[in-house]
Order: C-alpha cells, then sequence, then structure tokens
C-alpha cells in the first residue's frame, strides 16, 4: 500500500529538533498507510477509549479540498480503534466503528523559548 510520511508543524527555535517527549508526546514524522496499526499518545476522549496507548488501524486519510496530497499533510486520520466505544463517524458496511483523529498543537518550552508543534498523536 502506499505510505505517506506526516512531517509535524514546528513553530520557534529549536523546536523541530525536540524530542516527541519534550513536545507534547508530538512525533516527528509518523508514517502512515491505510490499514497500518497505530497507537494514541494522547488523553483524547478516556470515558470512550481514545486514551493514551490506545490501538488501532488506518481506515483512511482525508485531506483539505484543493490540497496535494504529495506535498500537503493530510487533515484527518480515520481510524478504526480495538477498543473504543463511543458515537461513530461512519459505521462500514462489515460493522467497523470508524472515527476521525485531528492533528493537536502542543505549546512546549526549549529553554526559556516558547514553541509549539501540531502533529496528529499518533505512532
Amino acid at each position: 500500500r502506499p505510505a505517506i510520511q506526516v512531517t509535524a508543524k514546528n513553530v520557534g527555535s529549536g523546536a523541530a529538533a525536540a524530542p516527541d517527549d519534550k513536545a507534547g508526546n508530538l512525533a516527528k514524522q509518523i508514517p502512515i498507510c491505510i490499514g497500518a496499526r497505530l497507537m494514541l499518545t494522547s488523553n483524547l476522549w478516556q470515558p470512550v477509549g481514545l486514551c493514551n496507548g490506545a490501538r488501532g488501524t488506518v481506515y483512511d486519510i482525508g485531506w483539505a479540498p484543493g490540497a496535494e496530497p504529495i506535498q500537503d499533510p493530510p487533515c484527518v486520520i480515520m481510524m478504526e480503534f480495538d477498543k473504543y466505544n463511543g458515537p461513530v463517524f461512519l459505521t462500514t458496511p462489515d460493522g467497523k466503528k470508524i472515527v476521525p483523529i485531528l492533528p493537536v498543537k502542543r505549546d512546549f518550552l526549549i529553554g526559556a523559548t516558547l514553541c509549539a508543534r501540531t502533529q496528529f498523536p499518533l505512532i
């Protein structure tokens, strides 16, 4: 299957070089393809199972209208999580419960410099 590298958007001196654990658990890059097994790195909605460590499978990858998939990052990653029990965006004909995962922004400090990283909370 075709794969893409989703590169984080970094703001601030030193943000691009910051390790994941200093940048709100957001990876510098995430290799993604439909069917890939990924894990959440953030507590998005704990009561329904979207929590740090939740595992799931990529169902689809979406881009904004007019975006160029070769150069622009996706705007949504549609996932089927193993233990998700909340409302669904889409139920497939074979019963898969699909939910959207959006990029998140985390602010952090490198020394005294405020930095930010925007990335999907997945690895």
